[in-house]
């Protein structure tokens, strides 16, 4: 219409026909059962096609860490309106041995010795036997899990482990063991239930220790039960870009055994794509609150500081002490952590990150969210053929009296 100024558009729009599912192929799986594939595949034979569906199963296939390469693709029948699909692996190791030292701000120098199989007889349990020896503490834990147990869609994980340290002004020796079972369900959710029993000894107390340490002389027995719940929609559990997990897990201690409380915490994360780069944002909330009159024990408390919650503060300096000095642990927590991450060296999966870290662990008679601690920092992250490596220097944005300014914090992980 010349004189209105105005156009009509017509679209003639005409839907294609809708494709079934025809064979699934899985292709180049030389070890890993051809069942321990198809269990992560989101669609069968005979379904409709749906792309959404073919993503995740990507994803699922991808995380399991057992290959290179994954490639689904698609083979289109036009005669038969169906759609072949050839799920394309590469394997890779997924048998470690590492063995090794390190440089940890708590422990200082460490011996590991890191025996792992991710992929047992190619049926997807995983078997590891771990041991770290360091200046002042030390660690040994053999673990089990089996992702299908009995063939069902549920997991079993099996632990016994042994643990020294010392701390200022007291030792503690410890020696544990758990089982747990959990399950999958929807397409992001899962649950589980997990027993704990544990034996610990507070030692070699000095005597100017205070009476909280001194209380606590001797040897108790923990036994527990922790039931969690989890969401968990990220693209991939060792290296995420984009999705988010969050979790709530709470422990009641008092099944038996010397020690009664109840623990809970609230894990929460983003991750968000810009382009090649990612920014992670992560908070957590945790609680603990002794039960019938007793006291909770030291090492249950919430340590602050060091590369898992505030990185430049050392372990616990991130909350309260006593009057020696000596950090005891809070009994509540507040962690909050941004990082921006970007790629390095793509080919050799070498990325870099900057953050800032926010949180501290109080006492029941500290005022909750007062005297927040800020850290600020950067550092390289590898995925190397034997797990991830972290190293990153943090600066403590606001150092106390007998703190450092800054810390170099280092990490090394198996996947799991």
């Amino acid at each position: 219409d010349e004189k209105a100024h105005t156009a009509s558009i017509t679209m003639n729009i005409s839907e294609g026909d809708i494709f079934y599912i025809g064979r699934i192929e899985v292709i180049g799986n030389t070890k890993t059962l051809d069942k321990v594939i198809r269990r992560e595949i989101r669609f069968n034979e005979g379904e409709r096609f749906n792309g959404k569906l073919l993503k995740r199963s990507y994803e699922r296939i991808n995380n399991l860490n057992f290959f290179e390469t994954v490639e689904l693709i698609p083979k289109p029948h036009i005669e038969t309106k169906t759609i072949d699909i050839d799920v394309k692996v590469k394997e890779k190791a997924t048998g470690f041995l590492s063995v090794g030292g390190g440089y940890s701000t708590v422990d200082k120098l460490v011996g590991i010795i890191d025996l792992t199989q991710a992929n047992l007889f190619g049926t997807g349990r995983y078997i590891k036997l771990k041991a770290e020896l360091g200046g002042s503490s030390s660690f040994y834990e053999l673990s089990y899990r089996d992702p299908w147990f009995l063939d069902k869609p549920i997991s079993m994980t099996l632990s016994a482990y042994k643990t020294q340290r010392d701390f200022i002004s007291y030792d503690r020796n410890a020696t544990g063991g758990s089982i747990g079972f959990g399950k999958r369900f929807w397409e992001y959710w899962s649950a589980g239930a997990t027993y704990r029993f544990e034996r610990a000894t507070v030692e070699n107390v000095s005597d100017s220790a205070s009476n909280i340490v001194k209380d606590q002389i001797g040897t108790k027995t923990t036994s527990s039960i922790t039931g969690s719940i989890t969401r968990d929609s990220r693209d991939s559990y060792i290296d995420p870009t984009r999705g988010t997990r969050h979790s709530l897990v709470l422990t009641y201690a008092g099944i038996g055994g010397d020690n009664y409380f109840v623990k809970g915490l609230i894990d929460s994360a983003w991750f968000l794509p810009v382009g090649k780069t990612t920014i992670s944002l992560r908070g957590r909330i945790g609680y603990i609150k002794g039960l019938f009159g007793h006291e909770i024990p030291l090492y249950e408390r919430f340590y602050v500081g060091g590369i898992y919650t505030i990185r430049g503060l050392g372990f616990g300096e991130g909350g309260p002490r006593d009057e020696t000095g000596e950090v005891i642990g809070g009994t509540t927590e507040v962690i909050l952590n941004a990082e921006y991450i970007f790629p390095v060296f793509e080919e050799a999966k070498l990325k870099g990150v900057v953050f800032l870290d926010a949180g501290r662990a109080y006492d029941d008679s500290e005022d909750f969210l007062s005297d927040i601690r800020y850290t600020a920092g950067g550092g390289i992250r590898w995925l190397s053929p034997f797990g991830p490596v972290r190293i990153e220097y943090g600066f403590n944005l606001s150092p106390k009296e007998d703190e450092e300014s800054g810390k170099i914090e280092f990490a090394f992980g198996s996947f799991f």
